[in-house]
């Protein structure tokens, strides 16, 4: 049971019992830099439409807005690959934790206990 399906049969497996996302995070990024690279060079295309000085102005911006997307789809891509580890780590540690419990108990014997003689008695 604790086979690869491929990438299709993740997509398709309604158990729910292996992720897709981690997979495709790498394409979702470069995704993201590409969505940031155009809004960048639409931000120069559209500063120059308005005229020359606010164009060279977008031209000066515009790199900085790009790092700014940039580090945004990081960061994000990072948050969801952080709640995907923790997941992970959480099904470890169950896994861990069933394992010790499906083995046999150690049988533990009590020792005596001396007890004082009470006045009461």
């Amino acid at each position: 049971m604790d086979q690869d399906k491929g990438f299709l049969g993740t997509l398709y497996d309604f158990s729910f019992s292996r992720f897709v996302t981690p997979k495709v995070l790498k394409l979702l990024y470069t995704l993201g830099l590409l969505i940031a690279l155009f809004g960048a060079i639409r931000f120069i295309g559209a500063g120059f439409d308005r005229g020359v000085m606010s164009g060279l102005i977008s031209l000066i911006v515009s790199p900085a807005l790009f790092l700014l997307y940039s580090l945004l789809a990081r960061v994000a891509v990072e948050l969801v690959m952080v709640l995907f580890r923790i997941a992970e780590g959480v099904e470890k540690h169950h896994r861990h934790e069933q394992a010790e419990m499906d083995a046999e108990p150690e049988v533990v014997e009590a020792e005596p206990v001396d007890r004082p003689e009470s006045s009461f008695e």
